[in-house]
């Protein structure tokens, strides 16, 4: 083949990827415009509250949104009148029956009661019966960051992705020093708050139970592995992808296969930052990773998805401190991922942590001089109050010394 021809295909390639980057961007937008617009259909009918719901003081308002594991319902408090999210499990739902038998379920409600962070959504109740559950959450109205991504249609300037990644890394970092994973970090689960971003579903979050018995006890951390492939294949790290590709096979249990759970939500917020970038997911085509001929190339799939190269935006250029960070984020070597309290110090981030630097700075300030008011309120106070006492006393004694005088005046006029 001529150095033309082999030029002329390069481009053809080329040209076919861009087309078909274009395609999946708008059959995603009508994914979205289409689940947007049965949600709106839902909503102009008549929701039925359940009785179980009822009981205990909720009444729904209009469906949010609906996933396998379950639907989110806006509801108001009855007896305050404040506005909430429900989210309503079926528990006899065949789909989720391996979900519900693994106690995801349970361990979801713990997690969400457990956890208390400005960049997390909690749960504020639970209420678990024998067909249904319910979580109550906190209201975030604003969407999620793959809505906003998608009516964009263009990526974030890196100094806002900054600020969106900070915020995120914020709740992980929470998540990692409770001894909790996430597992399911991707765009959908990232909430808009306001001014703030929120990381949610906690629908395949672990607590690392043997992970904090071995911090008590000082023994060798060995427990921060999992064993169930979980997450969405497009966000999930090349060892979790690998594992699943041997659950498909079912060689999973002879081969007994782990992988670092806390690394592979480094690497899926890596996918996270990636997307807010750029616009294109991390790897135009994650689908390969296990829509690969099995039998013949398995052995194949692992090196194949480390050396997948990343789709790149020609529109995006990126400093040199970001695309470090991306790198580090998503090595294929899960070892050699930071974490998150190393990704907070990064360089990067410096920017940011200034600005929080000195607003915590400004907070100690204020709080100093409230304390010192206080103190010298409290000094006041004591003072007067021995003042106080000081002149009780002495009156006490004045008045004991008159009654004294009188009494003596009085004897001594009867002798």
């Amino acid at each position: 083949m001529s150095k033309k021809e082999c030029k002329e295909s390069s481009s053809e390639r080329d040209s076919t990827n861009d087309h078909e980057k274009i395609r999946m961007k708008i059959d995603e937008t009508k994914e979205i415009s289409s689940k947007s617009s049965n949600r709106n259909e839902v909503s102009l009918k008549t929701i039925e509250t359940p009785k179980q719901l009822l009981s205990n003081g909720y009444q729904y308002i209009e469906l949010i949104d609906e996933g396998t594991y379950g639907k989110i319902f806006s509801a108001r408090k009855l007896k305050t009148g404040s506005m909430v999210a429900i989210k309503q499990i079926d528990r006899m739902n065949s789909r989720i029956k391996s979900w519900l038998e693994n106690k995801c379920l349970d361990q979801e409600m713990k997690i969400m009661l457990s956890i208390n962070h400005n960049n997390l959504i909690g749960a504020l109740d639970v209420f678990k019966f024998r067909t249904i559950a319910f979580i109550v959450m906190p209201l975030v109205d604003g969407g999620n960051v793959k809505s906003l991504l998608l009516q964009r249609m263009k990526p974030f300037e890196e100094m806002q992705a900054r600020r969106m990644f900070y915020d995120v890394v914020q709740g992980l970092d929470y998540l990692h020093r409770n001894h909790i994973v996430h597992r399911d970090i991707k765009l959908e689960n990232i909430l808009i708050n306001e001014n703030r971003l929120m990381l949610a579903d906690f629908g395949f979050a672990k607590f690392l139970r043997n992970e904090m018995n071995n911090f008590e006890q000082n023994l060798p951390n060995d427990s921060a592995f999992c064993y169930s492939p979980c997450g969405t294949v497009e966000y999930t790290s090349p060892e979790v992808n690998w594992i699943r590709i041997s659950y498909l096979r079912e060689e999973s249990k002879s081969i007994n296969q782990r992988y670092d759970a806390k690394s592979a939500d480094i690497y899926s917020l890596g996918v996270c930052l990636y997307e807010i970038l750029h616009l294109f997911k991390a790897f135009i085509r994650p689908e390969e990773i296990f829509v690969l001929d099995i039998a013949t190339k398995l052995n194949l799939i692992y090196p194949r998805q480390m050396q997948m190269k990343l789709t790149k935006n020609p529109q995006v250029i990126l400093s040199t401190e970001c695309s470090n960070l991306l790198w580090r984020l998503l090595r294929p070597d899960p070892t050699k991922r930071p974490r998150s309290d190393e990704i907070l110090s990064d360089v990067w981030l410096t920017p940011i942590l200034s600005i929080e630097q000195r607003k915590l700075e400004k907070l100690k300030a204020i709080n100093t001089l409230i304390q010192e008011y206080l103190l010298l309120e409290n000094q006041e106070y004591t003072e007067k109050m021995r003042a106080d006492k000081f002149q009780s006393y002495s009156l006490n004694r004045s008045a004991e010394n008159d009654k004294q005088i009188i009494k003596k005046q009085e004897k001594n006029n009867l002798e």
